[in-house]
């Protein structure tokens, strides 16, 4: 959630009480689209200057944040560099910052990343690409008809694989899910 500076908030309260250049007042769904917010937003400003006469947010309430930006970010870090590393594992590599499982999880999911399972290919080795490619061109002009199609079965070797803690979990940013550093290499 971005918040509106005071400035912002000037703005649209200085256009809700002016007229456009035909004379008609500015709409909270017109000023919305002019200041590029909600207009859910639009409508809270109005009608919390009503109400109240101010401009700025109130200081939120509630419990405080138990780490520092700087430790935001050595906790970012750390996960980005130890991928693979399981929740007991980061917090061991960070014993000055006191936090609990689930803090550490929200300071993660705060910057976009979150515990995903970890993809799972078989590593191809030049030569293994070489002959892929060989076998293509090989087979590429042959006209196999529909019985020996019929004939042809097909077979999906599945093996499971974990650690002693559970599947396989990769710390990534959501849509990277096939990217080399976050794949973990199968047995051939």
């Amino acid at each position: 959630m971005v918040r509106l500076t005071v400035e912002q908030v000037t703005m649209i309260l200085l256009l809700n009480n002016q007229l456009d250049e035909n004379g008609v007042p500015f709409g909270s769904r017109r000023i919305a689209a002019i200041m590029g917010c909600n207009y859910s937003t639009v409508c809270r400003w109005i009608n919390r200057w009503e109400r109240e006469r101010r401009v700025h947010a109130l200081k939120p309430i509630g419990r405080p944040r138990k780490t520092t930006e700087e430790q935001d970010c050595q906790i970012v870090a750390l996960s980005i560099v130890m991928r693979f590393a399981n929740l007991t594992e980061l917090l061991a590599q960070l014993p000055e910052i006191h936090v609990c499982k689930a803090t550490f999880i929200s300071r993660l999911r705060e910057h976009g990343l979150k515990f995903r399972i970890a993809a799972k290919k078989e590593r191809l080795t030049n030569r293994n690409k070489i002959n892929r490619i060989q076998m293509a061109n090989e087979n590429l002009n042959l006209n196999l008809n529909l019985e020996i199609w019929q004939k042809v079965i097909f077979l999906d070797e599945a093996s499971i694989e974990s650690t002693p803690n559970g599947q396989f979990r990769v710390i990534r940013f959501k849509g990277t899910r096939y990217d080399n550093d976050n794949i973990v290499a199968s047995r051939a």
